[in-house]
């Protein structure tokens, strides 16, 4: 029964990973759709079959050329737990075949329909603040940013640290100099932060969040 049950792990695999795949892909050019967990499942099902179907008429195609090279179905389904057990490793061989074939045309789909998509980059389901401020940096650059708050302050430093995981109301980012900057609501001109080493800002009172990459050492800071 381990033959078998191994190669019907194999074929779930083959029907469920090609359109999970398109579905990952695909999300990264357009944003998912609010559906319920029945239809996101059916449509993940539904490219399954459409590329699971197009990879066994490649399969059946390639076992003319060359016969023998994979297994039998109808052999396999008549003889069952025997067939599997003599020709474990061409079943195993088969439905990887199958899986892969499966998945490079899942991709080449998801390729050709994104063709004349107009977006840089693809849309990202991660954090926002941790692409900011850590995944985009080289080791030597920090993220320099301007920030002003719903009351009007603004204060320029790169980020030193910043929480995620948590509910946007209850985030924050702490900035650090050198040269850091801050300016109260209503004031004209800036002031560069001499006594104090650290500012931290709460994530719900940001109003417009300016960043930019820079070394730690070298970055200058620009008048606010």
């Amino acid at each position: 029964m381990i033959p078998e049950g191994f190669a019907t792990v194999y074929a779930f695999l083959g029907l469920v990973a090609p359109g999970l795949l398109f579905e990952m892909r695909r999300e990264r050019r357009r944003p998912s759709l609010e559906q319920s967990s029945f239809r996101e499942a059916s449509r993940v099902a539904l490219m399954s079959l459409v590329f699971t179907t197009a990879s066994i008429l490649i399969l059946m195609v390639v076992a003319l050329v060359v016969p023998g090279a994979l297994p039998d179905l109808a052999a396999w389904v008549g003889d069952g737990d025997g067939y599997a057990r003599e020709h474990f490793w061409r079943i195993v061989a088969g439905v990887t075949a199958e899986v892969v074939i499966a998945c490079l045309l899942a991709l080449g789909a998801d390729r050709y329909l994104g063709r004349g998509d107009t977006a840089a980059h693809p849309i990202g389901h991660g954090d926002l603040w941790n692409s900011l401020f850590s995944a985009d940096l080289s080791r030597d650059q920090v993220a320099w940013v301007k920030v002003e708050l719903s009351s009007g302050a603004q204060y320029w430093g790169y980020v030193d640290y910043f929480t995620i995981g948590k509910p946007p109301s209850e985030r924050e980012m702490v900035l650090k100099g050198p040269r850091m900057q801050s300016r109260d609501a209503g004031a004209i001109t800036p002031a560069e932060e001499e006594y104090w080493a650290y500012v931290v800002v709460k994530y719900a009172d940001v109003r417009l969040l300016k960043v930019r990459y820079e070394p730690r050492a070298k970055a200058s800071a620009p008048p606010l």
